[in-house]
């Protein structure tokens, strides 16, 4: 087990357990099949990195307090088993020590993000178009759903099972399906080499320079992040080709490279911190600029747009529709009027499935009700 003092001491401030001590799976088992025997709604707590996401509940909480710690990890088969209480950072850390890591760069809000709620939110970072995502990591789940019954579901290699790894559902749902107890990751070698750019005040159209950059083929891309006319890129693999594909791409290297992908990542970035909803629009990566009022910042290589507006909901929804994408209001501000929707409508059809899945794995609807769409 791969515990460190300052580890247990965060994790020990974050969930507050200096005096309750840490709870078994046994424990949050009881604790779902009393709401599920008095259909009384439960609000799924963790460390509360994310609490801004998704609309408010107003339920009993039931705190995944329980111990943080990696329950299986064997480096030479590239799996790591945590469980849903356990920090990002110390993920990270220890897989760090193998020359290894999450591929799918999750972002970890403050330093106390766990992977439980990463996973329940379905995060990926700015290396998500070029490795994949945290749904395409996750090989298996063990979760409590809303009849109180201990699921395991996947397992610890990538082909186990014979039709669909119900695991991935767990990774989006917003605690709406199931408690996420523990997760087995796929994790990947670090790369040998990493070296950053930034192409300055580009002339012409920003998002044909990132389509140029990535339609060429030659270039080891593992990020494209762009603010205005400055386009960042990450490139990542050995160290002589990287300067080849740097001498080519052009522009200046990027110093502190670690900080600012981390600071996308981490949405700490400075175009970030602005008092305005934030929005969170994914659209086919040659979409040109939107036609929405606001700082506009281009991430996953021009797949998904962060747009910091004021604009109206319907107004944005409408926009985003048009060009194949689909808006959600990551971040609303404090004045949010609890009837706009956050995230984008569901078709007739994706909507009567969402319903199915929920009745299957909630019949009571007792866990986050509300969360993701106001009627699930």
């Amino acid at each position: 087990m791969y515990i460190t003092e300052n580890y247990l001491f965060r994790t020990l401030k974050d969930f507050k357990l200096e005096t309750m001590g840490y709870l078994t799976i046994k424990d949050i088992q009881e604790q779902v099949l009393e709401a599920y025997r008095n259909k009384a709604p439960l609000k799924i707590v963790g460390a509360g990195s994310k609490n801004f996401y998704g609309y408010k509940i107003n339920a009993s909480p039931i705190a995944v307090n329980i111990k943080p710690e990696i329950i299986d990890y064997e480096p030479t088969e590239l799996v790591i088993t945590v469980s849903a209480s356990t920090p990002i950072a110390d993920i990270q850390e220890v897989l760090a020590k193998n020359q290894q890591m999450l591929a799918f760069e999750p972002p970890d809000f403050n330093n106390t993000s766990t992977i439980g709620g990463t996973i329940a939110c379905g995060f990926s970072g700015p290396r998500r178009p070029f490795t994949g995502s945290a749904r395409d990591f996750t090989l298996g789940v063990t979760c409590i759903n809303g009849k109180g019954q201990i699921l395991k579901l996947g397992g610890k290699v990538m082909k186990n099972v014979a039709g669909y790894d119900a695991s991935k559902l767990m990774v989006g749902s917003l605690g709406t399906l199931a408690v996420v107890i523990n997760v087995s990751l796929k994790v990947v070698a670090k790369p040998t080499h990493d070296v950053s750019t930034v192409i300055r005040n580009q002339s012409g159209n920003t998002i044909d320079k990132i389509k140029s950059i990535r339609n060429s083929n030659q270039y080891p891309l593992s990020a494209v992040f762009a603010d205005e006319n400055d386009i960042y890129i990450r490139l990542s693999g050995p160290e002589a080709y990287l300067r080849k594909s740097v001498d080519a791409i052009g522009g200046e290297t990027l110093s502190d490279a670690g900080l600012f992908w981390s600071s996308v990542a981490n949405q700490t970035y400075k175009s970030f911190n602005r008092e305005l909803p934030l929005w969170r629009i994914s659209v086919p990566p040659t979409t040109r600029a939107l036609s929405i009022n606001g700082t506009q910042l281009i991430d996953w290589s021009g797949a998904l747009r962060w747009i910091l507006t004021e604009d109206k909901a319907d107004s944005i929804r409408q926009v985003a529709t048009a060009v194949g994408g689909q808006a959600i209001l990551y971040k609303p501000n404090r004045h949010l009027d609890n009837g706009l929707s956050i995230f984008h409508p569901l078709s007739s059809g994706i909507a009567s499935l969402h319903k199915k899945l929920k009745f299957a794995f909630d019949p009571e609807n007792i866990l986050n009700p509300g969360h993701m769409y106001l009627d699930l």
